[in-house]
């Protein structure tokens, strides 16, 4: 791993795992740093659907109403 200083000024390049849980392990290319991530956005938490609530999906394509 690289020293303190080198990482302070490092301009990351992060390569984070694939998302299987709550986090993911993520290390800088560059320096060698390792850091936690985590794979969800504040409105949402792990485990919960994908889909925007109230959304209507787009008709298929040659389908009309």
């Amino acid at each position: 791993m690289a020293k303190k200083s080198d990482t302070e000024k490092c301009v990351h390049h992060w390569s984070i795992q694939a998302a299987t849980g709550p986090q993911s392990k993520g290390e800088c290319l560059n320096c060698g740093e390792q850091k936690q991530f985590q794979n969800y956005v504040e409105a949402s938490t792990w485990g919960e659907s994908s889909g925007i609530r109230g959304a209507k999906k787009a008709p298929a394509e040659g389908k009309k109403d």
